[in-house]
Order: C-alpha cells, then structure tokens, then sequence
C-alpha cells in the first residue's frame, strides 16, 4: 500500500509465544491492542483511536488477576484504579 502499516500485527517472545497482538491504519496504532505475558495470559488491554489511546488500559498479573486500570481520553490519563489496593481491604 503506501508504505505505512495497515491491519493486523503481531510480535512474539524468543520462545515463540504471542507477545503484543494489534492493529494499525496508516501507520498509527488503531483499534484494540492486546499484551501478553510469556505463559500465554494477558498482561494489558487496551484500545486506541488514529494513535491515541482511548479507554480503559487493563494490566493483569500472570495469573489473570487485574492489577491496574487508567482511564484515558484522547491519549491524558483521566484517572487510575488500582484493584490490589481493593484487594487488600
């Protein structure tokens, strides 16, 4: 096409396993982004629009366990929760 990455994209980890699953249009991030840690389980979600991050970014432990969640518009970190300090209560 014209040079810039479009669709989808995935990196990997020296083992072989999925490490960051995403999506480009015209060279900028766009769309959901999923990562990965090394056993297979998902480390972060998160969702972008033309290059900005837009939404929730979700960060899991190894385990599965959510850890972390900020909230962004337009790329500015709006607010952050995090779910091991609820955990503790």
């Amino acid at each position: 096409m014209n040079g810039l990455k479009q669709g989808d994209a995935k990196t990997y980890y020296d083992n072989g396993a999925i490490n960051i699953e995403s999506n480009y249009k015209d060279n900028r991030l766009h769309g959901p982004m999923t990562v990965f840690h090394e056993n297979g389980t998902i480390s972060g979600t998160v969702s972008h629009n033309n290059g900005k991050i837009e939404g929730s970014w979700k960060f899991y432990d190894s385990l599965g366990q959510i850890l972390e969640e900020r909230v962004f518009k337009d790329s500015v970190l709006i607010k952050t929760i995090d779910y091991r300090k609820k955990s503790k209560d």
